[in-house]
């Protein structure tokens, strides 16, 4: 972002290790998922912040091992946040 480009499309898929290991990003396809798509960038244009979202959706699956809004049909169709369902970090023992 720093160089004023928006990906617009940030999913585990575009997530990739260079020859050093540092992340970069593939680059977007037309197909998006839900999953990891800002709900204003459903019917708008790319932006800084949908891209952060992305990268919160992935961290977020990654630390609970399920996507944080599991009913994403609600999210496509409504854009409500309030009918989507949060998830939960799983409980440790320790």
């Amino acid at each position: 972002h720093g160089e004023g480009r928006v990906h617009g499309d940030i999913r585990p898929l575009h997530v990739r290790l260079d020859d050093d290991d540092h992340p970069t990003l593939a680059p977007a396809t037309a197909e998006r998922t839900w999953h990891y798509l800002a709900p204003e960038a459903i019917d708008g244009a790319p932006s800084v912040a949908a891209d952060v979202y992305g990268l919160g959706q992935i961290l977020c699956e990654l630390a609970t091992g399920r996507p944080a809004f599991e009913d994403v049909e609600a999210k496509r169709t409504t854009k409500a946040s309030s009918s989507w369902s949060i998830g939960r970090v799983p409980a440790t023992n320790g």
